[in-house]
């Protein structure tokens, strides 16, 4: 699965661009990883024998050092992001279209946003961004190998999760309730589709926003804690220490000084 066992790195550049039609060879291969969103316009990426055709929506993987040749057939327009990772990573290009392409359009806005005015803590804020996207990709293709109506169960429950994550009252009875399935039913859907217990999904969800909140402000622990729906800010802690391996301030010492 994609990165699923390589880091990142260090992230490169993120920028938007805009392209006429062009035939150009990328001899010698890129510098660095990138994965793209093709805002519009129409154009083929060949390697070798392959040809990935991309379009409005469409999300690309580029890796480091393969040659290619980009055929572009229209204006275009897409956002990049170019990454270096720790090891190998899946050095096969991919060009795919989600259907939730704008929430991943949404992702690369935001690590556009973040590259473009470069505040206090911006590099750690891109990293969170950028995972998120593997993230994301990564569920998606898991979801691919399951039958479209199975995933369509939870689907009004994971958009629901997805919205209401950090509110503090989510029950997985009433997730359950809200696909028309029983919770242990639930439970094993949700398992199969995202790898983790619904309860696991939802913790990551608001320590990935604690994350960011640690780093981009100065709001106080427990004003954090309640944001991201702990009531307890002794146990909001407790737990963030647990999967993170260090303190709420710590990481907010560490990774504010980067």
């Amino acid at each position: 699965m994609f990165l699923q066992h390589v880091p990142v790195s260090k992230i490169l550049y993120c920028s938007k661009i805009y392209t006429k039609p062009d035939i150009i060879d990328v001899s010698g291969g890129r510098h660095a990883h990138a994965l793209v969103f093709f805002i519009e316009g129409n154009c083929d990426y060949v390697y070798g024998d392959k040809v990935y055709s991309a379009s409005a929506g469409s999300v690309l993987f580029l890796p480091y050092g393969r040659e290619y040749v980009i055929h572009r057939f229209s204006m275009a327009q897409c956002i990049y992001v170019d990454f270096l990772t720790c090891g190998d990573a899946d050095a096969e290009p991919f060009v795919k279209n989600y259907p939730n392409s704008s929430q991943f359009r949404d992702v690369f806005g935001v690590l556009l946003s973040l590259y473009r005015q470069k505040k206090i803590g911006y590099e750690a804020e891109m990293m969170s961004a950028l995972y998120k996207l593997i993230s994301m990709i990564q569920t998606a293709d898991r979801t691919a190998y399951f039958p479209g109506v199975k995933y369509q169960k939870i689907a009004d429950a994971v958009e629901h999760i997805n919205k209401n994550y950090c509110s503090g009252n989510l029950r997985i009875s009433s997730l359950a309730k809200l696909s028309g399935v029983s919770t242990r039913y639930f439970a094993e859907l949700f398992s199969v589709f995202f790898g983790v217990s619904p309860k696991e999904y939802i913790l990551r969800m608001q320590l990935e926003t604690a994350k960011n909140l640690l780093i981009s402000t100065d709001d106080s622990i427990s004003s954090i804690a309640e944001v991201c729906g702990f009531s307890d800010v002794y146990y909001f802690s407790k737990i963030f220490k647990k999967e993170l391996g260090e303190t709420p301030s710590m990481f907010r010492k560490v990774n504010k000084a980067l």
